[in-house]
């Protein structure tokens, strides 16, 4: 889901959402996620009917995000009623995502959230400064070091290069770092792990 894209759905998948949003076998976080894009996207006329139906099918924790003003779940909806976060907020809401302590759900809705609103520049620095300090980095005394990170949106419209131009970086003299992740949904494109792992590098 993004700011721009579509999320209109026809009658007859509302109806199917029914029995998704009662069911116990749907997680939390996506009962989550399709509350909150109920909230922020505009909806069509079928959707705004069907939610005026059917909201309280949604469990009481998920449409309390706009009701509690304090700790994470008032940031969450915050970010919910489009309000932008301070650098200091920003960095709570990220602290609290990498908190393990935290349910999923309340991960899930923020994070979507801040990506329908669109992040501000305070907020992603607050984010930045957040990962930054709690990630685990190497010191290295190369002078010299290109890092190349894979795209996280799962696009598949071109040919992942990245293992390649590293390779031929490395072989030109320049030492290369590739970094990205196993998989890249929603649209599920080539990663360098997995062409490293098609060419049996562990």
């Amino acid at each position: 889901i993004g700011a721009k894209g579509s999320k209109s759905l026809k009658k007859d998948q509302l109806d199917v959402l029914n029995g998704l949003i009662e069911s116990d076998d749907v997680s939390l976080t996506t009962k989550a996620s399709f509350w909150v894009a109920f909230k922020m996207l505009e909806n069509t006329e079928f959707e705004k009917k069907w939610l005026l139906e059917n909201e309280t099918i949604f469990p009481k924790q998920v449409r309390d995000l706009l009701k509690i003003r304090s700790g994470f779940i008032g940031l969450i909806g915050r970010v919910i009623r489009r309000e932008n976060l301070t650098y200091g907020e920003a960095k709570e809401g990220m602290e609290c995502v990498l908190n393990s302590a935290e349910p999923e759900y309340l991960k899930g809705a923020f994070l979507e959230a801040l990506r329908l609103k669109r992040e501000t520049f305070d907020e992603n620095l607050g984010f930045l400064e957040t990962l930054w300090k709690t990630s685990q980095r190497v010191v290295t005394e190369t002078p010299t070091l290109i890092d190349i990170a894979d795209n996280y949106d799962g696009f598949n419209r071109s040919v992942c290069y990245t293992p390649f131009l590293a390779c031929a970086l490395s072989a030109a003299g320049y030492p290369t770092l590739i970094h990205g992740s196993k998989t890249a949904a929603p649209k599920f494109g080539w990663t360098s792990h997995q062409i490293l792992k098609k060419a049996n590098f562990e």
